[in-house]
């Protein structure tokens, strides 16, 4: 439970079954945002792979990160995750707090079996508000004197811009990583390629505005 006075709405009644890769009005609503709002596109890194990241680096940056499930550690429908990726799992939690964070209300029992923290019965992805309940429920210690840990001190690693890109608008970063293979609907997976499309081309923006600033200061 959340405690009384935090602003955080929850769901209280056990929502519909849902199972990762339903395509909502939330979801929907946020890739209009991200179309117009480029600051919600912004990505502190991008890998090809979870296996790719520099688990250090990234410890040493966040207090606590989310990590997604389908199309992340595990296939879009799939049963299992392997053991590389369940090595990097185990790696990241040997140095900082983390939790899955899944849309389906039912977890794999392979996600169950891995011991990490997974967030429940809260608002599903991209709405900012289960992220916000995620980082209170699960990616606080209070073994630290650094005060409660806050939304921009962690990070959500994800493969879809449309759901777990949704951190950006509750204040947490977003490292995104490419989606591995699965049994997604076509209607989903080209959603998914449409957001990450909307954050490609932000990107070439944002590297321009850039390269144009440089190149200013350098003929001042």
């Amino acid at each position: 439970m959340i405690p009384m006075g935090t602003g955080i709405n929850t769901m209280e009644s056990a929502p519909p079954p849902t199972f990762g890769d339903e395509i909502t009005p939330t979801m929907l609503a946020h890739g209009s945002s991200l179309l117009f709002n480029p600051d919600l596109s912004e990505t502190t890194l991008q890998a090809p792979s979870l296996k790719e990241l520099p688990v250090e680096a990234i410890c040493r940056r966040y207090r606590g990160l989310l990590i997604g499930v389908e199309g992340t550690i595990m296939e879009q429908g799939g049963e299992e995750i392997s053991s590389d990726i369940m090595g990097i799992l185990n790696a990241f939690r040997a140095r900082t707090r983390i939790c899955l964070m899944t849309n389906s209300t039912i977890p794999k029992p392979a996600i169950i079996r891995t011991g990490i923290p997974i967030a429940t019965h809260i608002p599903l992805m991209p709405d900012p508000r289960g992220f916000t309940v995620a980082v209170s429920r699960h990616l606080q210690d209070v073994t630290q004197r650094a005060g409660a840990v806050l939304n921009n001190q962690c990070a959500m690693i994800g493969s879809n811009p449309m759901t777990e890109g949704g951190c950006t608008e509750a204040d947490i970063d977003f490292i995104m990583v490419n989606p591995l293979a699965g049994k997604e609907s076509a209607a989903f997976k080209l959603l998914r390629g449409a957001g990450r499309g909307i954050i490609a081309m932000h990107d070439i923006a944002r590297n321009t505005r850039r390269g144009q600033l440089k190149e200013d200061r350098t003929n001042r």
